[in-house]
Parts: C-alpha cells; sequence; structure tokens
C-alpha cells in the first residue's frame, strides 16, 4: 500500500467513528493488523520478485489500487455487521439480565406472599385457639350454672317436702290434747324463703299460751294457704283438684310410708323469675310410677298432667296422623288456615294436606323440581332444610337450606319462581310479612335479610336478588319472627338477646337483653321466637330450658321498658321450638329432652307434658283456622330427629 492509500484510510478510521460506530479495542485491533497484512506483503513481494512485478503486473492488485473507494466499502461494511453482531450480544445479555431481575423480583413477591398468607393462617389459628378456649370457659361457666340450678331445685324440693312433713308433724301435734302435747323446739324449726317456696309454714308457736296461738293461727294460715293456691288457679282459667284427690299420686318412700307430693303452682309474684321449682310431676317422666288419673297412655304416646290442672279440667289431646320420613324433620309449619302442613328433611320439602295426611307436593332442593309422589335423591351428601314457611294466600312455599339459597316454589304451577342468594351460611329461619310482600330471613352469617318479593317476583331472571335490607348481629341468628300488623320483625340470637326493628325505617327500638344486662332474659343462646296474635307480646325459647313470655313496649310512646312477665321452666334440655295457640291462651313448647308442654300463657302454670317422639322435638308449629272442624279446638305439629312429623288435635276439656 502507497502512501496515499494509508493516508486515506487513516482519514476514514475517525471518520466512520465520528459517525457513530462503535468499535472497541479488539475491532480497532484487528484493522490495524488487516493493514499491517496489506502491507507486508507488498513489501516482500517486492524484494522478493523485484522485476517480475514490473514486468507481469496482478490484476487483483491492480483493481484494488483502481478501485480504493470500493475497498473502503467492504471495510465499512464489515464493521457494521461486527457492530450488529456485538449490538445483538449486547441486547441479548440485557434481556437476559432483565428476566433474572424479573425471575428474582417474582420469586420474592411469591416468598413475601406466602411468608404474609403464613403470618396470616397463625393470626386466624391463634385467634381460633382463643377463641375455643373462650367458648370453653363459657360453656364451663354455664355447666356449672346449670349444675348450680339443679343443685337449687333439688334443694327446693327437698325444702318442701321437709315442709310438707313438718306442716303434717304440726297437724298432728295440734291433735293431742295440751297436757300430753311434747314441746316443740323452736330452733329446730326449718328456715323458709317465703318468696320461692309455695307451701306457706305456720308461724313458730310462742313460749305462752302455745296450744291456744296453734288454734288461733291455724285455721288462718290454711285459709291463706288455700285463697293462694284457689286465687292462682283462677287466674289460670283452670279448676284445681281437691286434696282428697291429690292423695292418690302418693308417692311410696324406701321405708314404706307415704309421703303427699305437693304440686306446684306459680305464685304470681315468682311468675318471671328465673329460679324456681321444677313441678314434680315434671321431673319423672316414668308414666308407669304415675297414678291413672293423672296420665293418659297409649302404645305409640303417653301423657302426663299436672295433678293440679287433671284431664278432666284441662285439655285432651290425641294423635291425628303420622307423617314418615326418610331423615331428619329439622322444621314444621302450616299455611295461614291450616289445611296444609310442610315438613323439611334432607333436601326434600313435603307438602300433606291436614285433614287426610296425604301428600300434596315433594319439593327436591337438589333438582330444583317438584312432584307429586316422595321423590328419591340422586347423591349421598346432605342438604338439610331447616326453614319452610307458607305465604300468606298459599299459593307460595319458602324454604331454605345449607346451600345457601332460599328458593321460592310456586305450589299450583309446581316450579321454582325465585332463588335468593346473598347468606354467607345456612339459613335457619323463614316468614313472611303478613302482608305477603316481603320475606325475612335469619341466618349463620350473622345477619337478618329482608327481601322485596314485589320486584323479585316481577323479574323473569330466576336468580334476580331482591334483597332490600340487611341488619347485622353480633352473633349467628337463630330464628326470625315478624308482628302481625308487618311493622316490627324480630330476631333471636347465639348472643341470648332478641333484637327488634321497625320494618319500614330499619330503625332498632328493642333490645330484649340477656340475663347478666337485664336481669330476667335469657342466660343462653335465644332458638325460637313467635308473636303472640295480638302482637303486643312475644314468645321466646332457649338453650338455658326456658322459655319466656316478653311485655313489648316496642309500640307504645311511653318511656316503660319491655320486660319478661312470666318464664316457663319444665323442661329438662334445650328448648328448640315455642309457637302460641290462636287464642293466646296456650304456649307450646318442644325441647330436646323428646317433650311438649302447655303452658297456660299468663299463670305459667305447665299443664301437661306430652311424650310422642323417640328424639328430639326440633319444631313445633300451630295450625290458624279449624281444619278439623268445630269438634276439637285446634291442632299442633310436632318435627323430630325420630324423621317423624306427628300432627295432633287438642281441645278444652268441659
Amino acid at each position: 500500500m502507497n502512501t496515499s492509500q494509508q493516508h486515506i484510510m487513516s482519514q476514514q478510521q475517525p471518520k466512520l467513528l465520528q459517525q457513530g460506530t462503535l468499535m472497541d479495542q479488539q475491532q480497532l485491533d484487528m484493522i490495524n493488523k488487516s493493514n499491517k497484512n496489506i502491507n507486508g506483503t507488498g513489501s516482500n513481494s517486492h524484494s522478493a520478485e523485484g522485476n517480475d512485478i514490473n514486468n507481469a503486473p496482478n490484476p487483483q492488485v491492480s483493481n484494488n489500487f483502481q478501485n480504493p473507494s470500493l475497498q473502503l466499502e467492504e471495510r465499512e461494511m464489515m464493521i457494521t455487521k461486527e457492530y450488529q453482531y456485538q449490538t445483538n450480544l449486547s441486547l441479548s445479555k440485557i434481556q437476559e439480565y432483565a428476566d433474572l431481575m424479573k425471575s428474582e423480583f417474582l420469586l420474592l413477591q411469591q416468598q413475601s406472599h406466602e411468608y404474609r398468607v403464613q403470618l396470616q393462617r397463625e393470626y386466624e389459628l391463634a385467634l381460633q385457639n382463643n377463641m375455643v378456649e373462650m367458648v370453653q370457659m363459657r360453656q364451663q361457666m354455664y355447666d356449672l350454672d346449670s349444675q348450680y340450678s339443679r343443685w337449687l331445685e333439688q334443694s327446693q324440693q327437698e325444702l318442701i317436702q321437709q315442709a310438707m312433713q313438718q306442716q303434717q308433724q304440726w297437724q298432728q301435734q295440734q291433735m293431742i290434747p295440751h297436757h300430753h302435747q311434747p314441746p316443740v323446739n323452736i330452733n329446730s324449726m326449718p328456715v323458709q324463703n317465703h318468696q320461692q317456696d309455695v307451701v306457706v309454714l305456720p308461724a313458730p308457736p310462742q313460749k305462752r299460751h302455745d296450744s291456744v296461738v296453734m288454734q288461733e293461727r291455724e285455721p288462718v294460715v290454711g285459709e291463706v294457704v288455700k285463697q293462694a293456691k284457689s286465687e292462682a288457679v283462677a287466674k289460670a282459667g283452670f279448676v284445681p283438684v281437691e286434696k282428697e284427690n291429690v292423695a292418690s299420686a302418693q308417692k311410696p318412700t324406701s321405708e314404706g310410708s307415704v309421703v303427699e307430693q305437693d304440686h306446684y303452682i306459680i305464685e304470681e309474684t315468682q311468675r318471671s323469675n328465673h329460679y324456681k321449682p321444677i313441678p314434680p310431676f315434671l321431673l319423672d317422666l316414668d308414666s308407669n310410677a304415675v297414678a291413672a288419673p293423672f296420665k293418659k297412655q297409649t302404645d305409640d304416646y303417653y301423657i302426663l298432667y299436672n295433678p293440679a290442672f287433671p284431664p278432666k279440667n284441662s285439655l285432651e289431646i290425641e294423635l291425628h296422623s303420622t307423617l314418615n320420613h326418610d331423615s331428619v324433620v329439622c322444621c314444621v309449619q302450616f299455611n295461614r288456615d291450616g289445611t296444609m302442613v310442610a315438613t323439611g328433611t334432607n333436601k326434600i320439602t313435603m307438602v300433606y294436606s291436614t285433614n287426610s295426611g296425604g301428600l300434596l307436593y315433594c319439593l327436591n332442593s337438589e333438582t330444583n323440581s317438584v312432584s307429586t309422589t316422595p321423590a328419591e335423591t340422586t347423591s349421598s351428601g346432605d342438604l338439610y332444610i331447616r326453614a319452610v314457611c307458607f305465604s300468606p294466600d298459599g299459593t307460595l312455599l319458602a324454604n331454605g337450606t345449607e346451600d345457601k339459597i332460599i328458593r321460592i316454589w310456586n305450589l299450583k304451577e309446581q316450579k321454582i319462581v325465585k332463588m335468593l342468594k346473598g347468606h354467607d351460611q345456612d339459613i335457619y329461619s323463614l316468614e313472611f310479612t303478613p302482608d305477603g310482600k316481603k320475606l325475612v330471613s335469619g341466618s349463620g352469617d350473622k345477619t337478618v335479610r329482608v327481601w322485596d318479593l314485589e320486584a323479585g317476583l316481577a323479574s323473569s331472571d330466576v336468580e334476580t336478588s331482591g334483597e332490600e335490607q340487611s341488619f347485622k348481629l353480633d352473633d349467628g341468628v337463630t330464628t326470625v319472627a315478624v308482628s302481625p300488623d308487618s311493622q316490627f320483625i324480630a330476631a333471636g340470637s347465639l348472643d341470648r338477646t332478641i333484637r327488634i326493628w321497625k320494618l319500614a325505617t330499619g330503625e332498632l327500638v328493642d333490645r330484649l337483653d340477656s340475663e347478666i344486662e337485664l336481669g330476667t332474659g335469657h342466660k343462653d343462646s335465644v332458638y325460637s321466637i313467635a308473636f303472640t296474635h295480638d302482637g303486643k307480646q312475644l314468645v321466646s325459647g332457649s338453650l338455658d330450658r326456658s322459655i319466656k313470655l316478653w311485655d313489648l313496649k316496642t309500640f307504645g310512646n311511653d318511656k316503660e321498658k319491655s320486660k319478661c312477665m312470666v318464664t316457663y321452666t319444665g323442661h329438662r334440655d334445650f328448648v328448640l321450638s315455642v309457637a302460641t295457640t290462636n287464642d293466646d291462651r296456650f304456649v307450646f313448647s318442644g325441647s330436646k329432652d323428646r317433650g311438649v308442654i302447655v303452658w297456660d300463657k299468663e299463670s305459667g302454670n305447665p299443664l301437661l307434658m306430652l311424650q310422642g317422639h323417640k328424639n328430639s322435638v326440633i319444631g313445633v308449629a300451630v295450625a290458624g283456622g279449624a281444619p278439623l272442624g268445630s269438634e276439637w279446638d285446634g291442632i299442633f305439629a310436632t318435627g323430630s330427629g325420630d324423621c317423624k312429623a306427628r300432627v295432633w288435635k287438642w281441645k278444652q276439656s268441659q
């Protein structure tokens, strides 16, 4: 290469660099090496073959010398290709680093999420363990309280028996002549609590004129006892049994002697008291030990009557029909006029004719189908129906299932017309408002929801939600009720409280608190409530084994608070369902102790105990109207864990 070519090359390199060509040191060394090879090759050829070059010129070399611009273009193309290669290599490395950083970031994000989830699980587990411990402590407190209650009842019964014995001894002493009467030790007289015991003992004799004092006091005290019992029974609307008739229910003791059993009649001042002795005829439900005048026994059921109100002065009850099912009967309900009765079981809602006991409709919540014959389920899973209710006109039936869906069925058209979704847990209670415009539901998700049926049924979409209102509670809702005028709704909860809202505004207008807060309220979860037919009172049943009658001041303008008027005690286990008769004279209650007790509403006296099931009585419902005619005053239905529902008819004895 001559001097002019080298000069051109030296000028070309900076030009390429000025144009933005990026070359590293390796590329520059390669170019310089190429230039040196060209110069070296030319020099050697000239020294070795001096004359040959001049005489025989190389055409290729000649062309290169003749076309220097072509050579530069080839080298520039080579440099450009090398630049593109290095650029692509750099971009691939940058992409690789970016992908690596992204993967590292995603890994850290996933680890962070897992760590947060683990912390949340640990927190929830710790919270759950604390809740379990609190529930256990609460249950222990309830158990202790229950033991105390049983001990108190037993002690009171023993005191009553001792009082009876002491009164008999006192009467015997009065019959002994004065000069033969043994001395009486005043200190040995038992101290009686006149606020809790029915039997009023004579006052202890004085040191002076003992026989005279006794002769003067005894008739007065006897008249007081007789008058108190007569007034209590008269207010209850029944005729008490004479003492000579009660003597037939005497129970022999282990020594062979006979001890008369006193039968408790609640004093008016003690009606709301939570701690009262259980009437003796409810303590031992062995029908074989009860005298014939005070029981009714068949091969399938038996009734024990309170000896203070025997059958001739109490209620006459007969079994009308038995409805057998394939699973537990969780609920029972009549339509308004009592001509149909519905039962809720596993996956199936059965609707029967009250009069004949025949099956009218079989509603399958698993397949959402209706038939007039018994349907078989297609799977082994559970889908229990815990609530059923009829619309006021009897054309619709709503049921609540474990799948958290409320299904509304049109019985005449035999199809589902609406599926209401919104609850997050099981639905335990349903009730239409008496005007038929709304449906109220209570669920374990701690909410009471009001559904607008007019808007919901107007839509052709079966799953369109017509939810209008939602009330949040502190604990799961077990039961709901609607006042007869459709103005108020009430809900019982696991927190032992009954709340009442005004339906139009959603305002909480009343709260019937627990025993700790109010003094006469329930001590455990409220499981069933029902308004009386006049809407002025409310009956509630609880897991504390009691039923309570509340006098509501919700509707008045006075500042007086609602309060418990009567506490009904007699069940030996959880009270699961309550209902009142059409005239509000009697209260029916079903319990886990397998029995149904009929109470006089005003006085709180138990009239009878019906034992007609072999398992818990989960549901009790009273029919409206007179579907069996005027011969019977009414009918009621019971649903039980023994897979049976039964319809009973009753009338007041003449």
